[in-house]
């Protein structure tokens, strides 16, 4: 029923500090073959550590730093995106720090050609960029996307848990890792 009213699934993309294994990458296609889902895969590495190795500026702009939210093409299937710490850079002289530093995100597919299609990387590193805006212990946005950050706080919860097995009904719904 959920697939009338849902369009078909396009692709599945995970968020992920470390790359996948070709082990893994073979795992997760054999999934997803048991569901019937001929779908790309898409890994999206989303570095923990700011990059502070490469400077980017803001082209044709009033000021030095580039818009929040803006990327770089650095490499091949690598990019900076601009996340500031509050949504705007600070204006100069304002007294008001802001952490401007790009976040590095590389992306793989196991499907060939498909990062390579038109308005793919854009949407990419928009769902990117909009995750790092949900953020539940401040109004500020976070540097790092939910996506990685809540499956970190939710593990440092594990051990506080009575049960050293998920319940059963845990184990047949959607989580959000």
């Amino acid at each position: 029923e959920g697939r009338k009213q849902h369009p078909p699934v396009q692709r599945l993309v995970i968020h992920t500090p470390r790359p996948f294994s070709a082990a893994q990458m073979e795992l997760l296609e054999k999934m997803l073959a048991g569901w019937q889902l001929d779908i790309p895969v898409v890994v999206a590495v989303v570095g923990r550590c700011r990059s502070n190795g490469l400077l980017v500026f803001a082209p044709h702009g009033t000021t030095a730093v580039p818009p929040d939210g803006t990327w770089t093409r650095c490499a091949e299937n690598s990019y900076l995106l601009n996340i500031h710490s509050g949504g705007k850079p600070a204006r100069p002289h304002s007294g008001t720090a802001t952490q401007v530093l790009p976040l590095r995100i590389g992306f793989s597919c196991n499907r060939p050609g498909h990062l390579e299609k038109e308005g793919v990387i854009d949407e990419l590193l928009g769902q990117v960029y909009n995750f790092t805006r949900m953020h539940w212990h401040s109004p500020h946005p976070s540097p790092l996307p939910v996506t990685l950050t809540w499956p970190s706080r939710l593990a440092s919860f594990l051990p506080g848990f009575q049960s050293p097995t998920l319940p059963l009904y845990g184990r047949y719904v959607p989580w959000f890792l």
